[in-house]
């Protein structure tokens, strides 16, 4: 058995089997394969253009990760959420953007769903779908917010199991039944019986991750009942009939048959249209030999006007690269100012997020700068200071209140360990 990742997308009511809302990367670690999933979903329309780069770079930034999984997802998705209410703060009201992510990293037959902003999945297995959603807990609190963000953290097993990321707006608008209903037709078939009931959703992006013995780009079984004129088969889904262009054309200057040409996508109006006709072309009068002395061109002038555009561009390339230069040098020293500021601001930090907040705009301003000077010991350094400094936070976790889920009477007669350490939602689990 292995893992299988299906999936299709709805983007301005036409299918494609990859939409831009999701992002696909696979990563080789030590004797391991990880595989990262990152759906994106916009909280209002004007965000929806931001939605493929906040998803591309929520996956850059947990490949640069080596920390667990957990500590990796978790990183990644408040440094996007750093990076983005930076750019909210600087812009205007209406051009602030607001963005939900689910991610699912798959390791070893394991899956960890991270989930902040709109965002729901569901898990299928033995007859039962779980739903998980971050409505009504603090995981609501989207990339770009004032807020804080709190990712909703859920680890499963994904033997026997099948898990779907499905854009959050779907099940209010076919409804959660619907959606059980095509998990519960089985991995082979989920996707395609989705499919048959968010046709006419405008925008939408579904990803299927199951445990199949199948390779990933192979086709599955088709349902029994599909359509005549459809045919959904796992990652693809083909429209062959819808304006095809497959029809045998019509002869010229007859109207086409109604009964025969309409489709969904254009309806024949029962009128031919008058032919439209061709732009009248004239010539313009033309001078049979020697062109008179007045309408020569006037080399003189033209020369003149060469030789000015050459001295300008020869003066551009003197001056310009030092001018650009000297604004270069200026605002790699105003980010770097930037960046101490920041560094200085986290170490006398009283509480462990206000230094995290502020390590991460250092490390926000340290890449600004290495993109004006990819050489420059300072940025290095500038870098280190607050990696090193994370390290240490992301070693400690601060726990406020201790709340009691079993008690213990006896006496432990041997030393005792925690199997397992979950950390999220500012909660940890043993």
């Amino acid at each position: 058995m292995g893992t299988w990742v299906g999936r299709y997308a709805m983007v301005g009511g036409q299918v494609r089997e990859h939409g831009p809302w999701l992002i696909d990367r696979q990563r080789e670690r030590e004797d391991e394969t990880i595989r990262l999933l990152v759906l994106a979903e916009p909280v209002d329309q004007r965000s929806a253009e931001f939605c493929s780069e906040v998803a591309e770079a929520v996956a850059a930034l947990f490949a640069r990760e080596s920390l667990s999984i957990t500590g990796g997802l978790l990183r990644a998705l408040q440094q996007a959420h750093t990076n983005l209410a930076e750019w909210n703060r600087r812009s205007l009201r209406e051009h602030r953007v607001a963005v939900g992510v689910t991610c699912v990293v798959v390791r070893e037959g394991e899956a960890t769903i991270a989930q902040v902003g709109p965002s729901v999945a569901y898990v299928s297995g033995a007859h039962r779908v779980t739903r998980l959603s971050t409505q009504d807990l603090p995981a609501a609190a989207p990339l770009g917010g004032q807020e804080e963000i709190e990712p909703r953290f859920t680890a499963t097993d994904i033997s026997g199991r099948e898990v779907l990321l499905l854009t959050s707006t779907v099940e209010a608008i076919i409804g959660l039944k619907q959606i059980e209903d095509s998990l519960h037709a089985g991995p082979e078939h989920a996707l395609a019986e989705l499919f048959r009931r968010t046709r006419d959703v405008t925008d939408m992006t579904a990803v299927l991750v199951a445990d199949l013995d199948i390779e990933e780009g192979a086709q599955l079984p088709p349902p029994l009942d599909l359509d005549a004129d459809e045919d959904v088969a796992g990652r693809e889904i083909m429209l062959p009939d819808i304006d095809s262009g497959n029809r045998t054309p019509a002869p010229r200057g007859t109207a086409p048959d109604p009964g025969r040409d309409q489709s969904r996508c254009r309806r024949w109006t029962g009128q031919q249209a008058p032919p439209i006709p061709f732009p009248s072309i004239r010539r313009s009068a033309r001078t049979v030999g020697r062109t008179p002395l007045e309408q020569q061109l006037p080399w003189r002038w033209i020369s003149i006007g060469v030789g000015a555009v050459l001295a300008l561009a020869i003066l551009a390339w003197a001056i310009g690269p030092g001018l650009l230069s000297e604004d270069r040098e200026a605002e790699l020293d105003k980010v770097l100012v930037t960046a101490q500021e920041q560094l200085t601001a986290a170490q006398g930090a009283q509480r462990a997020d206000d230094k995290r907040r502020a390590l991460q705009a250092v490390l926000t301003a340290a890449e600004r700068a290495r993109a004006l000077a990819p050489q420059d010991s300072r940025v290095k350094n500038l870098e280190t200071q607050a990696r090193g400094q994370l390290a240490v936070l992301d070693a400690v976790t601060e726990v406020s209140t201790l709340s009691q889920l079993l008690k213990f009477e006896g006496t432990v007669t041997a030393p005792v360990a925690a199997k397992s350490i979950v950390i999220g939602g500012r909660s940890i689990w043993f």
